[in-house]
């Protein structure tokens, strides 16, 4: 059953709608005849097979038992009589066989999503990919530099968020009405890029660890499948970090005049005061 399909056909404001965001049924029958009737006309097929809109047959006839289905939901259903087993197939073939348009690429022209790729670019020369291959003509010294929209929004959850389970696992939610809006507030890109880093710099040591606890099972499934995990608990460090480095200023300025030094602990990133904000 798909959840989004469910909301839809169960909601008093948009299951009228459901037409328009559904994109329907199609059935293949060997007969079929109208059934003439001014009030309610029918159509009776004869051995129908959905081909295409499972799901959607499926979600709908489950709301339905449960009687949450509104009365208000119209759905496209189209019915193909046939008794050519190749015409079949090939209409098996075509409707299960069309590009398909991802989540995230319905986000690729929103506002938010565009303000931040002007921001990663002017700001600190990455190229923020909204959409898959956007900058596949990029040369090899420019490609280290591009960072996915998704990668960065998984890197939120985890490290921001703390819902590092989420990011690694149902990283399709991000793309989710409820979630993408937490996931990308439009504001600075400060904390994503930081997020990112921090993601980046897990991956690139996980090849190492790898190969250092191949033999010990525990430490081994961590780093296969915790990287997510490790980026949350990285967060921690660079928030600690960042305290040490103010409360060392913070020395230096009382022991002004004094005979005492005190040696500054090195900025741990570039980023002004994202890292406070990892708290």
């Amino acid at each position: 059953m798909n959840p989004d399909i469910a909301a839809t056909c169960t909601s008093e404001t948009e299951s009228p709608l459901f037409w328009f965001f559904n994109n329907g049924i199609t059935i293949i029958c060997e007969a079929g005849e109208v059934i003439a009737d001014a009030e309610s006309p029918k159509l009776k097929l004869t051995n129908i097979q959905i081909v295409n809109g499972c799901q959607t047959s499926m979600t709908v006839q489950s709301m339905y038992a449960a009687g949450k289905l509104k009365d208000n939901v119209d759905i496209l259903v189209k019915a193909f009589i046939t008794n050519d087993p190749a015409f079949a197939s090939r209409i098996v073939l075509t409707t299960n066989n069309q590009n398909v348009i991802s989540s995230r690429d319905l986000w690729a022209n929103d506002s938010t999503q565009q303000d931040y790729q002007r921001a990663f670019r002017e700001l600190y020369s990455y190229y923020y990919e909204r959409k898959q291959n956007e900058f596949k003509a990029l040369d090899s010294a420019k490609a280290r530099r591009l960072i996915s929209n998704e990668k960065v929004g998984q890197a939120f959850l985890a490290a921001v968020k703390k819902r590092p389970t989420t990011a690694r696992t149902q990283k399709y939610r991000i793309w989710q009405q409820d979630m993408y809006r937490e996931v990308f507030p439009n504001t600075s890109v400060e904390r994503h890029l930081l997020a990112y880093l921090i993601y980046s710099f897990c991956k690139k040591e996980k090849k190492a660890a790898l190969k250092k606890w191949r033999n010990d099972d525990v430490r081994f499934s961590i780093v296969s499948y915790g990287i997510f995990h490790l980026a949350r608990g990285c967060r921690a460090s660079v928030h600690r970090r960042r305290r040490l480095e103010r409360s060392n200023t913070n020395q230096r300025l009382d022991c002004s005049g004094s005979n005492q030094s005190s040696r500054a602990t090195p900025p741990l990133w570039p980023l002004g005061d994202a890292a406070e904000e990892f708290n």
